[in-house]
């Protein structure tokens, strides 16, 4: 079996999988006559597989129990000396889907590896793999996890996926057992929003997007939605030929959820994961599909000859932003689609255009009194070329990275030349180069300069705009002199608007630093609760406040549920390798930082950490060591001072440390702010030159009271922070 043959096939064995009766009849006739060697072997596969209707009703990542006979894997049986077999899940077209403990990372796992007849194919593998590869390339709470594979054994054992273990239902099976409310179609539509974006910026297209992909799962109160089954995406790649992906990949995809573009063989793009998006909204609606049939084939007919009808066609009180939205991701033309995932959010927030009714009014008085009362009270209205460039920058900003931040600034850019009066992008700007100048991707000076002139232009066109007030405060929060303005305008901006997950994130780092830990925990959670757990960052914030207030205890605990929710996330690992460092688990540790570097930390951050590992181990000739290589390297690329200060404390080189601290001093390393918390600098905080830094720092008396140090110590700094 060839990859194309295969990629033929598999779709279309799912595709009658899906159907019963007299549908699947027809659908296996048409096979017959258009097709007949693909047709006999999806045939072939439906007997053998001895499906019944309504087999695949529950998906093979599903985690209800089921009976089905187990043929890969049995229950006991010991994978790769890590995966103990519990049960199957179940079985779907080509796989099958298995509960196993994992010794590793001691939790329990799904094992997804193909079907008996399809184990030694390597087109199968391949597509195995490529799932793997795709989808572990978006670490994202609303994209499936998927961890490791495992490829064929000389013993027989095919290969398998372990992926994490979801409890819950598809929105396939929500969708046939009840209606939604309009909050719960939001609530699920911003997640998959979100998902579909992370894939997008890593130029990956999800090309089989439908309800049976999407996972709604559950912790306790908290609900998660995910999507599932990368297994047709394609990255996206420049230069692609329209007609290679007709080839290999016409066959792909699901009929009634698939572009009118890809119905006819051309190239996918990210407007046709939106259009599949668009139906996938229809269906919520209306609880139908905009284009149905009795056959696929007739479906993707009717799609290619006909506009989608309207959602009031078939439910009358639909909201009206609700239909607008959906029939700009269901246009034919690709080119009038939303160009973004996220624009669609924006049309759900957006009143849509209104068809206004001929009325004659009968006086010209009457006429010029309205035209004066819209002229004098009319609201700003958002230029839409400006809105759309605000979103590309929210996508782009989503990419931490030192491309992703340049793409937002030229869009948030581009947006106030199209909308100067807009307070809402000069907000955003302020923060991207905040942001960009924390991660040191942009030259501080600058970068700092930069955010605090478009925050309070941002404030001036609207002072009562709570991220302008919060991009200021972050933006001082940064700044040697100003650092200890910034509560007041992040306490400012949180009461404009208190529901607003990143100001409370914001204000939790800025707390932190000035060791008021139980307030920075407060804030912390808020923003956790607030951005329905889905940011990484706030996650990471609570862990690293918990490192630096000391309490290992309820580090553990967040730990715990930090793995779980992102696994593949860099900090993530990189707070993990420090708890067991703490915990004198030194080997795991080190694997922890081994695998952050693989998923794209900074070699040199790794670098110090393991020195620091070193020191906890008691080895402090390899501690030198690797201190020394961070030195060489810092020669040619800004290293983290204060780390490295941290190394050298640890080691009793005072000297070394406060050269370190000094060289941060003068390139303004805003890391440095947390001089008086960090707990890898307590060596130092006897010594003189440590206090003299502080003051220069303006941390004042009344913060370090705060913090629980005394200033008019002869020793200095000796005690730990609260």
């Amino acid at each position: 079996m060839t990859e194309e043959y295969w990629r033929q096939v598999r779709p279309l064995f799912e595709q009658a999988c899906d159907l019963s009766g007299d549908a699947r009849k027809q659908f296996l006739l048409d096979l017959q006559n258009t097709t007949p060697e693909i047709g006999e072997l999806v045939s072939q596969l439906l007997v053998s597989s001895q499906l019944d209707d309504g087999f695949l009703e529950t998906p093979p990542w599903s985690v209800a129990e089921t009976s089905e006979p187990r043929t890969a894997f049995s229950a006991g049986q010991v994978l790769d000396d890590r995966f103990e077999v519990k049960t199957l899940l179940g079985s779907g077209g080509v796989g099958e889907v298995y509960r196993a403990f994992d010794r590793h990372r001691n939790c329990d796992v799904a094992l997804k590896t193909l079907r008996p007849t399809l184990i030694n194919d390597p087109d199968a593998q391949r597509a195995l793999r490529n799932e793997l590869n795709l989808a572990s390339m978006i670490s994202h709470i609303n994209v499936c996890r998927l961890n490791d594979i495992t490829l064929p054994r000389a013993s027989g054992q095919p290969a398998f996926v372990s992926m994490e273990l979801l409890h819950g239902e598809t929105l396939a099976a929500l969708l046939k057992r009840k209606p939604m409310s309009l909050e719960e179609m939001r609530q699920i539509l911003e997640q998959v929003v979100s998902g579909l974006s992370a894939a997008h910026q890593h130029n990956i297209l999800h090309r089989d997007l439908k309800p049976a992909n999407i996972m709604i799962a559950r912790d306790g109160e908290r609900l998660r939605v995910v999507i599932m089954d990368f297994g047709l995406a394609r990255e996206m790649k420049a230069g692609d030929d329209y007609r290679t992906a007709f080839s290999a990949n016409y066959f792909a995809g699901t009929p009634a959820y698939m572009a009118p573009e890809q119905l006819e063989g051309k190239q996918a793009t990210v407007a046709s994961d939106i259009h599949a998006l668009g139906v996938i909204m229809f269906q919520m609606i209306t609880g139908k599909l905009p284009f149905d049939g009795p056959t696929p084939i007739m479906i993707a007919s009717t799609r290619l000859h006909q506009d989608a009808p309207r959602p009031r066609s078939i439910v009358k009180n639909v909201d009206p932003r609700w239909e607008h939205a959906i029939v700009r991701c269901l246009e034919r033309d690709p080119q009038k689609r939303p160009r973004t995932a996220i624009e669609i959010l924006t049309l759900l927030g957006t009143a849509p255009p209104k068809q206004w009714p001929r009325r004659v009014i009968g006086a010209s008085a009457a006429i010029t009194v309205l035209v004066t009362a819209v002229l004098i009270f009319r609201p700003h209205v958002i230029d839409p070329q400006a809105q759309a460039a605000v979103d590309l920058a929210r996508v782009a900003i989503e990419n931490r990275s030192r491309d992703g931040f340049t793409a937002a600034i030229e869009h948030y850019r581009r947006a106030i030349t199209l909308d100067p009066r807009w307070a809402q992008p000069w907000a955003e700007l302020a923060y991207a180069y905040a942001a960009a100048s924390n991660a040191r991707y942009i030259d501080g000076a600058i970068a700092l300069r930069e955010a605090r002139a478009d925050a309070s232009n941002a404030i001036r066109l609207d002072p009562r705009l709570a991220k302008a007030h919060a991009a200021l405060g972050w933006t001082q929060s940064l700044d040697f002199d100003e650092w200890p303005k910034a509560e007041s305008e992040l306490a400012t901006a949180v009461r404009l608007d208190p529901n607003d997950s990143q100001i409370h994130y914001w204000l939790a780092v800025h707390l932190r630093k000035r060791g008021r830990f139980q307030d920075a925990e407060r804030s912390a959670r808020t923003a956790l609760l607030l951005s329905r757990q889905r940011d990484p960052y706030v996650w990471s914030e609570l862990a690293f406040l918990y490192w630096t207030w000391n309490r290992q205890d309820r580090m553990q605990e967040h730990m715990v549920e930090q793995l779980k929710a992102f696994p593949n996330f860099t900090m993530t690992r990189f707070l993990n390798a420090r708890l067991l460092k703490l915990q004198g688990r030194f080997d795991q540790a080190a694997d922890e930082l081994t695998f952050a570097e693989k998923l794209g930390l900074n070699p040199l951050t790794v670098l110090v950490e393991r020195a620091s590992l070193a020191l906890a181990r008691g080895d402090f000739g390899e501690a030198r060591q690797l201190a020394k290589r961070v030195e060489e390297a810092g020669r040619t690329q800004p290293i983290d001072g204060l780390l490295l200060a941290g190394v050298y404390a640890g080691l009793n080189d005072r000297d070394s440390a406060f050269e370190r601290l000094e060289e941060a001093w003068r390139r303004k390393d805003n890391t440095l702010l947390s001089l008086a918390t960090s707990p890898a600098l307590a060596p130092l905080r006897g010594d003189p030159r440590y206090q003299r830094l502080l003051q220069r720092l303006h941390f004042s008396p009344q913060i370090m009271q705060q913090i629980g140090f005394n200033f008019s110590s002869d020793k200095g700094a000796a005690s730990q922070p609260r």
